[in-house]
């Protein structure tokens, strides 16, 4: 709910900390009218002992993610070139990044994941890396809790047990995911699959009620303000929702039911996408048309029912088509998603083994539940590998769609929402089978022992986690003005240099050159300049910051400068352009 209080009253009044403030009085408002209604404290304490489990297992959680993040810091190229700018943005002038006046790549970006970042970091009262990693990571344990406090019986037998094997197998899932680094990262992919596992859940577990419908349309609309992709999963979500209301749920019967279903199925539906249609016409007032890189980003408006039937009709429009459909296809059947195992039969196994245990593992009245749960997984896995493709086809450059783009990540997205919808069934529906738990804790400890990922569930002061080019980005802040600009001379270096360069310098205004002859993994944009074209780059500048360059950079382009002999590796002058030579103070 602070997501999208924060959303309004960052649209309405340019403040994110008014729509924490206000989330802040309602929930005290519900403690006072449980304490009015209980007419006594007693009762409230009487209740809060019976949830004392779930109370220690929100506390041990905490406790977990504070301490693996501390000391982490920022490593991927994305989280420079936008998602940290998002949050830093966000927290920074305390309003929708989309209104941030500096040009920011995919500024477009619906914003609820970098809103509960935010909330976090103005709750921690720090804006940090560690932080950030931190509310991404509470925004994924508070949608896992409920798969792993809530059983459908009710036997309270070896309560704590079942629970802290539940949590052990629940949270060590993401170590197993190739290209998504939950533990350690603030991309979107993995924590987008969790919240499409979530709405499931809600109905899954659902009994019809005000209650389930209130938080099943505030689970939509978060979804939909999550992720662009997210407006295809919608269509999944209610018809499974229509579906499993009216033939699987236990409160169904009758035609009032029938009606009363498709009215909720309207509100689920009509209410997100308002929420939706409202931010965008807001961020249209910032952005406009202009969805370039650097201002924009994905755009909503290229994508339509045409787009669709030009890359489905393969009528030739789209030269590389076959090419990439060849390497989707192969990877969707060989790339490791999990292991060694690919996309399309990790689908195909999750099914398998939620309808073996449709008749075998559950009693015979929740079979169907089971059973229609794991066709929607079949369903909605093959739609969305059709999604991903058109997207390939349609929303990335032809080199990006050649190399297939973060596939991993990309894919990953729906295999997380398929094992964490599979694994809350078993967990939800298996009355007492504790040794089925514990085997998958016994083979998951395994495979993360020989197999696993664990580096990102360590504390960064463990795994050596550094400020990436600290020293270039101090010595770059301690030498000019915040509102210079500065021409920055890099050879050498990988191409996230000048991401991080960027992200840690600000607000300073920098450009960077790769003034060298040869391409490879460390000069992927290098550019042979003559002398005309760097003196021109350098002399558009206030600085020039020689942060990486050798002998032979001296060599060749030292004639351009007044004073050849300050051409020297991480010196930083301020220039001007006098007589045809850069003159360097």
């Amino acid at each position: 709910m602070s997501i999208i209080l924060m959303l309004f009253s960052g649209m309405l009044f340019g403040s994110m900390t008014l729509g924490i403030l206000i989330s802040v009085i309602l929930a005290l408002a519900v403690y006072v009218t449980e304490i009015i209604s209980a007419k006594a404290i007693g009762p409230l304490f009487e209740k809060a002992k019976s949830f004392s489990s779930e109370g220690l297992m929100v506390i041990a959680v905490y406790l977990f993610v504070y301490v693996i993040n501390y000391g982490k810091h920022y490593h991927s190229p994305d989280e420079f070139t936008h998602w940290g700018v998002f949050l830093r943005e966000t927290f920074r002038l305390d309003a929708l990044y989309v209104t941030s006046p500096i040009g920011i790549v995919h500024k477009d970006y619906v914003p609820a994941i970098t809103l509960f970042e935010a909330l976090w970091c103005k709750l921690s009262f720090r804006l940090s890396e560690a932080n950030a990693y931190r509310g991404m990571q509470m925004l994924q344990m508070s949608m896992l809790l409920p798969m792993i406090c809530n059983r459908y019986s009710k036997d309270d037998s070896y309560k704590k047990l079942i629970g802290c094997i539940k949590a052990f197998v629940t949270f060590s899932i993401p170590l197993f995911l190739t290209g998504l680094m939950f533990y350690h990262t603030i991309y979107q992919d993995y924590i987008y699959g969790v919240l499409v596992f979530f709405c499931m859940w809600i109905i899954v577990t659902g009994d019809n009620s005000r209650h389930e419908l209130f938080e099943l349309t505030l689970a939509i609309t978060i979804l939909l303000m999550a992720k662009m992709t997210a407006l295809a999963f919608l269509p999944m979500i209610v018809i499974f929702y229509v579906v499993y209301s009216l033939f699987y749920m236990d409160k169904v019967a009758g035609r009032n039911s029938v009606l009363q279903t498709l009215l909720q199925s309207v509100i689920v539906t009509a209410i997100p996408l308002i929420v939706w249609k409202i931010y965008n016409v807001f961020s249209g007032k910032y952005i406009g048309g202009n969805t370039a890189i650097g201002a924009g980003g994905q755009s909503y408006g290229g994508h339509n029912l045409g787009t669709l039937i030009k890359v489905f009709s393969h009528n030739g429009s789209i030269a590389y088509q076959n090419d990439v459909e060849k390497s989707y296809i192969d990877a969707i059947f060989s790339r490791g998603l999990v292991g060694n195992v690919p996309y399309a039969q990790i689908v195909v196994i999750i099914v398998a083994l939620l309808l073996a245990f449709s008749f075998w593992g559950v009693e015979k009245c929740y079979a169907r539940k089971v059973r229609i749960t794991s066709l929607w997984i079949l369903l909605a896995g093959l739609s969305y590998g059709l999604l991903m493709y058109y997207l390939y086809m349609t929303g990335f450059s032809e080199y990006e769609a050649r190399q297939l783009a973060s596939y991993d990540r990309y894919m990953g997205t729906f295999v997380v929402t398929a094992i964490f919808l599979a694994l809350g069934v078993v967990f939800y529906f298996t009355k007492t089978s504790i040794l089925v738990i514990k085997m998958l804790g016994v083979v998951l400890l395994s495979n993360i022992i020989f197999f696993g990922n664990c580096e990102q569930i360590l504390p960064g002061n463990l795994t050596d986690s550094e400020v990436l080019y600290n020293q270039e980005a101090e010595h770059l802040k301690n030498s000019v003005p915040e509102d210079a600009k500065v021409a920055v001379i890099i050879k050498n270096e990988m191409a996230i240099a000048e991401d991080v360069l960027t992200f840690y310098s600000f607000p300073i205004t920098i450009g960077v050159a790769y003034p060298n002859d040869v391409k490879d993994d460390l000069n992927r944009f290098s550019y042979d300049y003559s002398d005309e074209e760097l003196a021109e780059f350098i002399s558009e500048y206030d600085y020039v910051y020689f942060m990486n360059i050798d002998e032979k950079f001296i060599d060749r382009y030292s004639d351009i400068f007044e004073k050849p002999e300050d051409v020297k590796r991480g010196e930083i002058y301020q220039v001007t352009y006098e007589g045809g030579k850069i003159v360097t103070y």
